[in-house]
């Protein structure tokens, strides 16, 4: 909204005949909100930018028609107009944008593929016209979609302008249930635009995590994929891991041991720093032993009668939920009943199943009666053989 001002029915000084003026121009105060707003600014007025000039004017009573010009008042090395609700722009990989909401009512919009049961964080910092964060610029309001909702449909998630702890910051929690696309959109909450509303954005989203299973003592893992920053840390399970590097799409840590009575599923979460509230949430994204989900397969087992003191390999292939091998799971073996002798020696064994998911152990069969081996993993998960000895029909 524009308007202007009409100085030609300014009275002179007392006991003045002529006198001259010259207009300067000083900020509003940024609390004027609400009822006690300047103009169309209930939210608060943006300080203005760059040289503000004092303007020489005629005497009373003459016409003038005054340009002003502000100097500097641009921000450099922010994009404009960020694609439409339409047609919208794909997400840089690594999560991290600049913008200007230069123009009235513009607003830039996003496109980016999420998984189900991650939780990601928008997170868009206004900037003044030095680069350094400010509350009395931009007010960058954000808004959700599912991508596949029409055009002008109600936002499934919202946030208004500079709602963050952080100077400058807008934030937006977006959880997703299955596999879907997002779009995501950005504007100034007054719905101004000005050359130096300018802002930082980035999407703090975590996607995946090798390897998916972790043996109870921890070990080293990696997570994909975009709005890592160098001041992320990573709780595994609620434990802190040791970060040993961050690059925008991935980062590097050790996860801790389990912690006591703690095994299978626990999830993965990037935290930003502390202000931002911002944070990125795998759900059951790892698992101490064998996660929620995981299934064993058999392979090959002694079955029906078998030859008395022959060892014979029971092999099993363990698979997680998306039936994809689960390797580093550690499978048992124990005689339920019967005789028969594992080959650790034992009546119950242990053993870890390879990159491939496959486990195996052999099995000899001591007695002519009945017996009855199981594997089993740690969330209870479990196939059986069952054999007899004696001497096998041809």
């Amino acid at each position: 909204m524009q308007g202007y001002f009409d100085l030609r029915f300014m009275p002179l000084p007392p006991g003045m005949s002529s006198a001259s003026y010259q207009v300067t121009f000083e900020p509003i105060d940024a609390l004027y909100i609400h009822t006690a707003s300047v103009g169309p600014y209930r939210n608060g007025s943006p300080t203005p930018s760059g040289s503000m000039p004092t303007l020489p004017v005629l005497a009373p009573g003459m016409a003038q028609s005054l340009n002003v010009q502000i100097g500097d008042s641009a921000s450099s090395g922010y994009s404009d107009a960020v694609a439409t609700e339409a047609q919208q722009s794909a997400l840089p990989p690594s999560g991290l944008w600049s913008g200007r909401l230069s123009q009235v009512g513009q607003t830039d919009w996003f496109l980016f593929p999420v998984r189900g049961g991650r939780t990601s964080t928008v997170v868009t910092q206004a900037l003044n016209e030095s680069g350094l964060p400010t509350e009395t610029k931009a007010l960058p309001a954000l808004g959700i979609w599912d991508a596949f909702d029409p055009i002008g449909s109600a936002s499934v998630g919202s946030s208004p302008g500079l709602n963050g702890s952080a100077a400058g910051e807008s934030w937006l929690r977006v959880s997703a249930g299955a596999d879907d696309l997002v779009r995501l959109g950005v504007a100034d909450l007054r719905g101004d635009g000005r050359p130096d509303y300018a802002y930082n954005g980035w999407v703090l989203y975590a996607d995946t995590v090798q390897p998916a299973h972790l043996p109870l003592a921890g070990g080293p893992i990696v997570i994909h994929v975009m709005g890592f920053r160098p001041s992320d840390t990573v709780l595994v399970g609620g434990q802190p891991a040791t970060v040993t590097s961050v690059f925008p799409t991935e980062m590097t840590a050790v996860a801790p041991a389990a912690a006591q009575g703690v095994t299978g599923s626990v999830d993965v979460e990037v935290d930003d720093l502390p202000v931002f509230y911002a944070a990125a949430i795998i759900s059951g994204g790892i698992s101490y032993d064998a996660g929620t989900g995981d299934s064993l397969s058999l392979v090959s087992a002694p079955a029906g009668t078998v030859p008395l003191g022959v060892p014979l390999p029971f092999t099993i292939s363990a698979l997680t939920s998306s039936l994809t091998p689960a390797g580093g799971v550690t499978v048992t073996y124990a005689l339920a009943s019967g005789s028969a002798s594992l080959g650790c020696g034992q009546s119950s064994c242990t053993v870890a199943a390879g990159g491939d998911g496959l486990a195996s152990l052999s099995i000899t069969t001591t007695s002519s009666s009945p017996a009855v081996v199981t594997a089993s993993l740690s969330n209870g998960a479990s196939v059986q053989a069952h054999f007899t000895g004696g001497t096998p029909r041809c």
